[in-house]
């Protein structure tokens, strides 16, 4: 009797964790990004601009990219800042979601398939982060081509 229970116990246990495993891969991946490929500290030294540069200067983004294969985004309290290459200089420009959204399809990606960087500050909102992962997911940026960095920068 008491190794019939034993066993039983044994399956039950062995079924959970296959379960487990096989839930993992189903639910949507909530984490921090940790995972190969992820940088600890991008290179942030610039101050972000505003919006008081003149609108033309939008429309060249996509020239500008600090990287043509990805979009690489900072999320500073509930603003989306992208990271632009102008004259050999780094800096983040503010944008709009919509126009973020758009770099996102353009972009080729890296050989690994990452699209988007995302980088955040401190004081980066969560409600701001989820929007984005939602918007991304929904415009059809698979969630492996997003690529969370798991520190915060300054």
């Amino acid at each position: 009797m008491k190794k019939v229970r034993r066993y039983g116990i044994g399956a039950i246990l062995l079924a959970g964790v296959g379960i487990g495993i096989y839930l993992n891969d189903m639910l949507p991946q909530l984490g921090s990004g940790v995972g190969i490929g992820a940088q600890t500290n991008p290179n942030v030294g610039s101050s972000p601009t505003t919006d008081d540069q003149p609108k033309d200067s939008e429309q060249d983004v996509e020239s500008q990219l600090a990287r043509p294969e990805v979009v690489e985004v900072l999320i500073d309290s509930r603003q989306y800042l992208v990271k632009l290459r102008s004259n050999g200089n780094v800096s983040y420009q503010v944008v709009a979601l919509e126009r973020l959204l758009e770099f996102a399809k353009m972009v080729p990606g890296t050989e690994d398939g990452i699209k988007v960087i995302i980088a955040r500050k401190e004081n980066s909102r969560a409600t701001a982060e989820m929007n984005l992962r939602d918007k991304l997911l929904e415009s059809g940026i698979n969630d492996m081509a997003i690529l969370w960095q798991r520190d915060f920068v300054e």
